[in-house]
């Protein structure tokens, strides 16, 4: 079953006709700059928007290094094999 979210970018794309994937584009980075705004923080984050569902999620990018200098851009390799 396809979300409302579906519909709503599907109708605005064909109304307007904006190409689907620079609404999603823009949908993505206003809930980038959301998130930033309510977390209180810089982090390198990514949102990724399942449509069939509606649901957004949000990923924190870090590097993965063997000795870390910042621990918001950074994560050790064994912590990264735990998240997976």
């Amino acid at each position: 079953m396809k979300s409302d979210l579906y519909a709503a970018i599907n109708q605005i794309a064909a109304e307007r006709n904006i190409p689907r994937e620079a609404i999603l584009r823009g949908i993505e980075d206003a809930l980038i700059t959301a998130y930033r705004r309510i977390a209180g923080t810089d982090q390198n984050v990514a949102v990724k928007l399942d449509l069939q569902s509606g649901d957004a999620r949000v990923f924190e990018r870090r590097t993965v290094v063997e000795d870390i200098e910042d621990e918001a851009l950074e994560v050790s390799l064994d912590e990264a094999r735990r998240a997976n």
